[in-house]
């Protein structure tokens, strides 16, 4: 689980470019944002080993991991679906 905290904070870090570039209040956040995926991943992996799922408590961590992660930016974005002139021209030439 340490090293689950680890790789998430990091990652989340990175995702705001870099410890560095960070305020204080990120910081916090980021580590709170960590700590509650680490929580969500510990009881998904209890659940995958047969033991009941606390859902009320997995529900309210879930919640408040995406407040956090919201009021640190997460936000949707669109992939680009749109094909590439090369293989458009591809695709028309094999038609």
């Amino acid at each position: 689980m340490a090293r689950l905290f680890r790789d998430v904070y990091e990652a989340i870090c990175a995702d705001l470019g870099g410890r560095e570039s960070m305020s204080e209040a990120e910081y916090q956040l980021a580590r709170r944002a960590a700590s509650l995926s680490v929580e969500c991943a510990r009881a998904e992996t209890r659940q995958a080993e047969g033991h009941a799922l606390d859902v009320e408590r997995y529900c309210r961590a879930t919640n408040s991991l995406g407040r956090v992660l919201g009021t640190l930016g997460i936000k949707r974005r669109a992939r680009d679906i749109t094909p590439s002139l090369a293989s458009y021209i591809e695709e028309g030439a094999a038609e």
